[in-house]
């Protein structure tokens, strides 16, 4: 059915196609004949995240239809209200370096493989980002002994025979879908969600849903501010340096510190509870890491100190968010509860 979607230059039924699984089990295959269905020509590959985050990336998809991309790395779609216009086909800025801007709008219908799927930023609407997308698992992955050469493979399932025989099947699944009005066995939001958790990176969920960084704090704690001191006119009513120090006086009231033990532990709680893969300690710290402005503290002690060294070793410039442990425990028992 989205095959046949793909060759119409509408985009009324709104959905991007998300295939998941682990290595070797057929993800990449499909992709590629799709592709040679396409003709290269019309054939863009860019990375969901960078639709998603890059505004340059999106030029690319001008004269294509369709975009498949393979092997998606897991990163955080930081603006996933971009990824809702392309699949709704909404007018959307065009933006080429030392050019200027243009708009357009894309008809393109997006193909994706993943081993593990990409987090999406705490700070959106998640649901709608969700909604649209069809998430196809691949389950199974196949046995070194039975594997054959991919391009061999895909060779074989393009060639012209094939290609006619696969043409009528999508031209079949697009009467079908038509007739329907929606994808067969669609999976609502929350599904689609819940299956993309079983997939993603746990640690990198952890960080994103759980810890904030002084830097973001500052962000939405200036942003306060100056909505309470703006007046009927919008007009604030105090300098800019009152407002400076007002929102410096809101981060100095933070610890700004997490020790690596409770973040650890925290971590391990939340991963076992919800029945998500435990990532190692390496890649938890990197994802932490990565927070704007956070930086790992190890000070310098005697042997002897170690359990007092244990408690100063910890990541400053972030820290857990309000009441993170109670969200974690009425995350753990929703998980529970649903799954009864």
């Amino acid at each position: 059915e989205y095959l046949g979607y793909s060759l119409l230059d509408t985009t009324k039924y709104k959905k991007m196609l998300m295939t998941v699984g682990p290595q070797n089990s057929g993800k990449s295959v499909l992709l590629k004949v799709v592709e040679r269905l396409m003709g290269e020509e019309n054939v863009a590959s860019q990375k969901l995240e960078d639709l998603a985050n890059d505004p340059y990336s999106r030029a690319n998809l001008l004269g294509t239809k369709v975009n498949i991309r393979n092997d998606l790395d897991g990163n955080v779609v930081r603006r996933p209200g971009t990824i809702k216009e392309l699949a709704s086909g909404d007018t959307m800025d065009r933006e080429v370096k030392f050019q200027q801007k243009t708009q357009f709008k894309p008809s393109q219908k997006h193909w994706y493989a993943c081993n593990e799927t990409p987090s999406v930023s705490e700070d959106n609407d998640q649901d709608s980002f969700y909604d649209k997308f069809l998430t196809v698992t691949f389950p199974k992955e196949v046995p070194k002994s039975e594997r054959v050469d991919r391009d061999e493979l895909v060779d074989k399932l393009a060639n012209e025979e094939e290609r006619d025989k696969i043409l009528n099947w999508a031209l079949e699944g697009l009467e079908r879908l038509e007739e329907q009005g929606e994808f067969t066995n669609q999976l609502s939001t929350y599904e689609v969600q819940e299956k993309w958790k079983q997939y993603g990176n746990s640690a990198e969920k952890f960080v994103s849903k759980y810890l904030v960084c002084r830097k973001t704090k500052y962000k939405e704690y200036m942003q306060q501010v100056k909505e309470e001191h703006t007046n009927e006119e919008g007009e604030l009513n105090m300098s800019e340096e009152e407002i400076e120090e007002i929102v410096e006086d809101k981060l100095d009231s933070h610890t700004w510190k997490i020790h690596t033990q409770t973040m650890e532990r925290l971590y391990k709680k939340y991963t076992t509870g919800m029945g998500l893969e435990e990532k190692s300690t390496q890649k938890l710290v990197k994802q932490i890491k990565e927070k704007p402005g956070a930086r790992k503290g190890k000070p310098k002690v005697r042997a002897k100190d170690s359990a007092e060294a244990a408690q100063r070793n910890g990541f400053f410039n972030v820290e857990l968010i309000e009441g993170a442990h109670d969200k974690i425990e009425k995350a753990i028992d929703n998980k529970a509860s649903i799954t009864v």
